[in-house]
């Protein structure tokens, strides 16, 4: 969007027809940009806009850059902040009614993040750049404020978008994003229908900030009623793959280890093809060259599809191996379930080892912990593991994984005792402690 002057702004705004709401008002004087940046900021740009109503036609979107705001710590390659001002007829003097280094983004906007508190949508103390901000009109009547920021003090910069929305005054984060790697958003459609669209690296979960698979595109736009005040912001179409399951590996194996499911999402495309215990072995007719991950190949090889692809898995069920057609779903489909919501790893109490040569292929128990779900099941060193609910276990690999959706959930095990007779045995692992979570990993694909 081309970048106006306030002066020319505010008489641009005087000069043309009167709109609703505006006809017959004096523009207010401009404003001394300089009075309103934190110390040694200097103004980028700044531009008029409608965002709280029609009487409110002089607000000013103002970006400035800086060294930061705290004085004795400057910020390596400067910061970006983003301020909007209005006029109060009535005091006669120009206020600051939006300012991007306040804390307004809560911790449930932050997905993954170990916040406490709200936070900046541009905080002051890191490197913001490629700061856009301009107005983004949804539906009929006010258009909000869309603000970009590239963030460029981690490692992977990570782009910043949020949808700041503006009533009677009081701003609030109508939308939030944040992924590694997004581009600047472009904005399309007819006047009061716009919508906003971004690219960003596709990562699968096990490792997010590592070797995207492709780039992926997501379009944002008001996703219900159009008449509701505000309307509701999300994702209206996402090109990246949706199974609907949740499946466990070792985090990180020495070695490839198996990727089983070890939950399901009911509406899903995986909920009437695949069952709990499943080994993912890959995707038919999808070959990608080896990256340095540690996920199983199919996590990658199904996110190289898209939305309605239908594609063939090759699973390992009950020692057959079996191929599974199933045309994937898309990230907002009404069923979708992200990773907070994933199976809770489980843990007997046990240490164990592979079955030595000459045994059958299982989990040996070599010590069970007192007081342990183990303990109370009666399992004892010796006994062998040959089965955890619908997971055949051939090493102790296996076992860690296939109790990674049953943490506080009773399951059926299958023991080998010394003496060579087998019986089910029935215990409820508790959930792995934090301590442990390493050892396993549970994600969504």
């Amino acid at each position: 969007m081309a970048t106006l002057t306030v002066a020319a702004a505010i008489s641009t705004a005087c000069t043309g027809s009167d709109s609703a709401g505006t006809a017959g008002r004096t523009s207010p004087p401009a404003p001394d940009l300089g009075t309103f940046l934190p110390a040694n900021y200097r103004v980028v740009s700044s531009s008029s806009a409608a965002l709280d109503g029609p009487s409110h036609s002089d607000d000013v979107i103002l970006v400035s850059t800086g060294p930061g705001v705290t004085p004795d710590q400057p910020v390596d390659g400067g910061t970006t902040d983003v301020q909007v001002l209005s006029f109060d007829p009535v005091a006669k003097r120009w206020n600051v009614v939006f300012d991007a280094a306040n804390k307004l983004v809560t911790s449930s906007l932050l997905a993954g993040a170990d916040a406490a508190g709200p936070q900046p949508l541009l905080p002051q103390d890191k490197s913001m750049t490629h700061v856009i901000a301009r107005p983004v009109q949804f539906t009929q009547g006010s258009p909000d404020l869309l603000i970009y920021g590239l963030d460029q003090s981690v490692n992977h910069p990570t782009g910043v978008l949020a949808v700041v929305a503006f009533d009677s005054g009081n701003p609030f984060i109508a939308y939030y994003e944040g992924q590694v790697g997004m581009s600047a958003p472009s904005v399309s459609g007819a006047p009061s229908a716009e919508r906003v669209t971004i690219t960003a690296p596709f990562s699968t979960a096990i490792d997010p900030a590592c070797c995207p698979v492709r780039q992926f595109t997501q379009v944002i736009g008001v996703t219900g009623d159009t008449h509701t005040a505000p309307p509701a912001l999300g994702v209206l179409e996402d090109d990246r793959p949706w199974l609907g399951a949740w499946y466990a590996t070792l985090k990180p194996p020495s070695e490839p280890g198996p990727a089983i499911v070890a939950g399901l999402v009911s509406g899903s495309p995986a909920s009437s093809a695949l069952h709990v215990g499943d080994r993912l072995l890959g995707v038919a007719d999808t070959n990608l060259p080896a990256g340095d991950t540690y996920q199983p190949a199919v996590v990658d090889e199904l996110a190289a599809h898209h939305p309605g692809d239908r594609v063939t898995l090759h699973v390992e069920r009950d020692g057959q191996q079996v191929d599974i057609p199933l045309t994937l779903a898309a990230h907002n489909s009404p069923a979708y379930r992200d990773d907070s919501l994933a199976p809770k790893p489980g843990v007997l109490g046990i240490g164990s080892v592979d079955a030595p040569s000459g045994m059958p292929p299982g989990a040996l128990v070599s010590s069970v912990s007192a007081g342990t779900p183990a303990a109370q099941a009666g399992l004892a060193p010796g006994d062998d593991i040959i089965a955890a609910g619908p997971v055949t276990v051939r090493s102790t690999n296996d076992l860690i994984v296939a109790l990674a959706g049953y943490g506080n959930i009773g399951i059926a095990l299958t023991v080998r005792h010394p003496n060579g007779t087998t019986t089910p045995v029935t215990v409820t692992p508790q959930i792995r402690s934090p301590e442990d979570a390493s050892s396993v990993n549970i994600a969504g694909l």
